[in-house]
């Protein structure tokens, strides 16, 4: 069962809509994107273990700039242990 106050608006662009709902009854999460074009209009419902909060935080949180992927990358490329090793040390 949702109502409309159980969706959060995540995304919105011309022909796409990204949308976080919990159901009140079962408590189970989902992701759903809504997509049309010309020929129609398509809907694709994705379970997902995020809430309501952790949602607006990973997707209305601060962005990766370009100086901490570039950061990431000379730290991958000046190691020399196998990608899952640095993983476990930082």
């Amino acid at each position: 069962m949702l109502q409309q106050n159980d969706l959060i608006l995540i995304e919105e662009q011309e022909q796409k809509t990204i949308f976080h709902a919990t159901c009140l009854r079962c408590q189970t999460a989902t992701m759903v994107i809504v997509s049309g074009n010309q020929t129609g209009i398509v809907s694709i419902g994705i379970a997902t273990d995020l809430d309501r909060e952790e949602v607006k935080s990973k997707f209305f949180g601060n962005n990766i700039n370009a100086d901490e992927v570039i950061d990431v990358h000379e730290l991958i490329l000046n190691h020399n242990k196998r990608l899952v090793d640095l993983a476990k040390s930082i």
